[in-house]
């Protein structure tokens, strides 16, 4: 649904860079609020480079002299889609740029405005250069003594909480999360390794999976809608279908003469702990966290061996 930008408040309205001529506005998600202490504006879910959106999306906050410090964050709105990083970047009314990095989904970015930064209409733009990502964006700014990590922030109009850690990463929980199912599926697909990491009073992504615990087994099963090897990077991707978009999981080397379009494959994980705040554990899977050498290019991407039994 699209708006006129006059008819709302700034802080419940962004825009979407739709092409070279227009920049469509969007309503804000109804988790974004306004009041004495922080102005929090969430975007909707939105997928990137998909013919009818471009590779950049906005919002204009108005930044006034109480302003004294911002974060801006993004999440992916699939959780099995680990590897997806995206820009963010914050610039004064000036066309100073004080926030310009690349993070992934459990990472955020932090500044503390200096008076001579100016007041005014900022901008604080997502890029994502890849097609067909899904990502939801955060920003936050706060008013007089704003605050100190680490923290936890109510999620506005939901009964989620964010953890801020020291280290410049983010996590979300529920205080009372959903109850483990008695059953455990044998197997899991990608769309059931996905809503594992999801909160379903809320329908939003969490960092925890419902039915599994640290150090439980989980075995993957599904089928490989494409595969490519990447000679450049001397690795190979497996992508899945989920909900009409390709999820891309990279393994070390070239496994295309093992593995091809349409096989079924499967695949054991192990459930780790990532992070732990006064008893809230954050969990993920070793593949995930095994990744991150080569997202972060670093080193190899790992070996699918170390998932076949």
């Amino acid at each position: 649904m699209t708006t006129p930008a006059f008819a709302v408040n700034w802080w419940q309205v962004g825009w979407i860079v739709a092409n070279n001529v227009i920049d469509r506005v969007v309503n804000l998600d109804g988790q974004s609020s306004n009041d004495q202490y922080s102005t929090y504006m969430v975007s909707p879910s939105i997928v990137f480079n998909n013919g009818t959106n471009g590779g950049e999306f906005y919002m204009r906050p108005q930044v006034s002299s109480r302003v004294t410090s911002f974060e801006m964050h993004a999440h992916r709105a699939n959780p099995v889609d680990f590897g997806a990083n995206i820009v963010l970047a914050l610039s004064t009314t000036s066309g100073k740029r004080v926030i310009n990095k690349t993070v992934g989904t459990n990472q955020y970015v932090s500044y503390t405005r200096s008076s001579s930064d100016g007041t005014g209409t900022w901008d604080a733009r997502f890029t994502e250069d890849d097609s067909g990502k899904n990502w939801q964006c955060y920003y936050r700014q706060y008013y007089g003594n704003g605050r100190s990590l680490p923290t936890i922030i109510d999620v506005p109009n939901t009964n989620l909480i964010d953890y801020l850690a020291n280290d410049g990463t983010t996590f979300r929980y529920n205080a009372n999360p959903d109850q483990p199912r008695t059953t455990k599926a044998p197997t899991l697909d990608i769309k059931q390794l996905n809503n594992q990491f999801y909160d379903e009073k809320s329908g939003i992504s969490v960092d925890y999976l419902r039915d599994y615990n640290t150090g439980d087994d989980i075995i993957f099963e599904d089928i490989i809608d494409k595969i490519q090897f990447n000679p450049n990077e001397n690795n190979t991707s497996l992508f899945f279908l989920l909900d009409n978009e390709y999820i891309e999981w990279k393994f070390n080397g070239n496994i295309t003469n093992k593995y091809k379009k349409e096989d079924r494959i499967n695949l054991h994980f192990k459930v780790i702990t990532v992070k732990q705040y006064k008893g809230i554990t954050f969990e993920s899977i070793d593949f995930f966290k095994d990744s991150s050498n080569g997202i972060n290019k670093q080193g190899p991407y790992p070996c699918i061996s170390d998932y076949l039994k």
